[in-house]
């Protein structure tokens, strides 16, 4: 079972490699960079890679393979005591949590974050990661719009001065909850 900031399964945020490896099994185990929204990545480890029991897990920099920062549970097999699992819709995560699923910034992989706060009791440190359906277009090639070859222009002729270049536009802002974009991933913070 899942009890956010406290533990998933039998890892909590004190669990060591040995620790894990004993639990799960050194094959079962392996390094991993993990993306982070930021555009880094920090080291951690996959735990069931590939299953529906995966967990990916960050180390915490200062103690790396000692303490763990997050869990992201992946795998659909996990399950948190209110029903909120991998693989929920936005509505269905709407109706177990009772207030409206509010993106509130990218994530750096999929979709974008929405912080469940304090909707559920005791699960102040889960965060939801929806990623949108595709688009029908997008998921059947048949369906896309032909587009017409464009002629080429020629090359622009060079000015004397160049002109200052433009600050670089600012992030994109985070896609709407839609209400049929699923679940892709559940976040648990050990502070």
């Amino acid at each position: 079972s899942v009890v956010p900031g406290k533990r998933v399964g039998a890892i909590t945020g004190h669990s060591s490699l040995a620790v894990l490896e004993s639990l799960y099994g050194k094959a079962n185990i392996a390094p991993k960079m993990h993306p982070l929204p930021s555009g880094d990545t920090q080291a951690g480890v996959r735990v069931f890679g590939g299953t529906d029991h995966q967990l990916d897990l960050l180390w915490d920099e200062g103690a790396r393979g000692k303490r763990i920062t997050e869990v992201r549970i992946v795998g659909s097999a996990w399950t948190l005591d209110n029903g909120l699992k991998t693989g929920l819709t936005v509505a269905e995560v709407e109706t177990l949590i009772g207030k409206p699923v509010k993106p509130t910034a990218p994530d750096g992989e999929k979709g974008s974050i929405a912080i469940i706060d304090s909707t559920v009791p005791g699960a102040e440190f889960g965060v939801v990661v929806v990623t949108p359906p595709p688009t029908p277009a997008a998921a059947d090639p048949s369906k896309r719009t032909p587009t017409k070859a464009k002629k080429a222009k020629p090359a622009p002729k060079p000015k004397a001065a160049p002109k200052p270049k433009a600050a670089p536009p600012p992030p994109p802002e985070p896609p709407s909850a839609n209400p049929n974009a699923k679940v892709a991933k559940i976040v648990i913070w050990f502070r």
